[in-house]
């Protein structure tokens, strides 16, 4: 075989070698493309399922508590009046149609109407009209009484710890991440990863152990309901570049040891 056959070879060989490895970093790319998408999706997706749980949460137990201080302040007074202990219902016989408290029921027997009212199967203009009265002015006498306390008294450590654990297990997400809730009012963290913190009246600027949560990409609003939103909850992933490669390394290895075995058995064979 001829010199000029032998450099034909040679180039054509080359030009191979390149192109192979040329798509497999083209499709390494584009797959790692895919996985920061799916890992900010899933992200996001579980920082909002986060979100609506702690909200449900507030409502169940403002709901409780409002009635109960309700009930009870109308019971004192009664009882300080010498009126007796009254019983209250639903009444929907305003000129608006919204639901307003008339002494008929007793507490739980309240609390059982207001659920019925609720699951009621009913899709009557009537009923919907109701329902949605009532919703509406339940919302409005929730965020009258929860506006009053203060963003981290409006969340209980250890609920959010295991929510945000659990909606980021559901979606895979198994890395490890330090998360945040930022007050607007306060313009600083009140809790860094399960822990109350407590930071100047007036900060200047975010602390610098708390810099990554703060400029991470992944924060929602807080009680979104809320008109604004009290605050923002942050996570940041450490070793979010290593989670997103972790399942592409087998086949960026594989490609690399293969493209190393045709580079020494063409060079061997030169």
């Amino acid at each position: 075989m001829n010199k000029k056959a032998i450099w034909a070879i040679i180039g054509l060989m080359s030009a191979a070698v390149i192109g192979v490895v040329v798509l497999q970093m083209d499709l390494i790319r584009t797959a790692v493309k895919v996985n920061e998408e799916r890992f900010e999706k899933n992200v996001f997706a579980a920082l909002n399922t986060v979100v609506r749980r702690l909200e449900a949460e507030e409502n169940r137990e403002v709901f409780q508590h409002s009635i109960n201080g309700f009930v009870t302040a109308y019971y004192e007074e009664h009882d300080n009046t010498g009126e007796g202990k009254p019983e209250f219902t639903l009444d929907y016989s305003g000129e608006d149609g919204r639901p307003m408290l008339s002494p008929k029921l007793s507490h739980s027997s309240l609390l059982d109407e207001l659920m019925a009212e609720f699951a009621n199967p009913c899709t009557c203009s009537q009923c919907m009209a109701r329902k949605d009265n009532t919703y509406r002015s339940l919302m409005v006498y929730f965020q009258q009484n929860t506006r009053e306390f203060p963003l981290e008294q409006r969340i209980k450590l250890q609920h959010i710890n295991g929510v945000l654990k659990q909606e980021l297990g559901n979606r895979g997400i198994d890395t490890d991440f330090n998360y945040g809730v930022f007050s607007r009012e306060k313009k600083s963290f009140i809790i860094v990863d399960g822990h109350y913190v407590v930071e100047d009246a007036q900060p200047k600027e975010i602390l610098p152990g708390y810099r990554n949560i703060y400029n991470s990409r992944y924060k929602v609003d807080l009680f979104p309901e809320d008109m604004p939103s009290p605050g923002l909850l942050m996570i940041h992933f450490p070793a979010r570049t290593s989670y997103v490669w972790r399942s592409l390394w087998a086949n960026f290895l594989g490609s690399v040891f293969f493209t190393a075995i045709i580079l020494f058995s063409f060079t061997y064979t030169i």
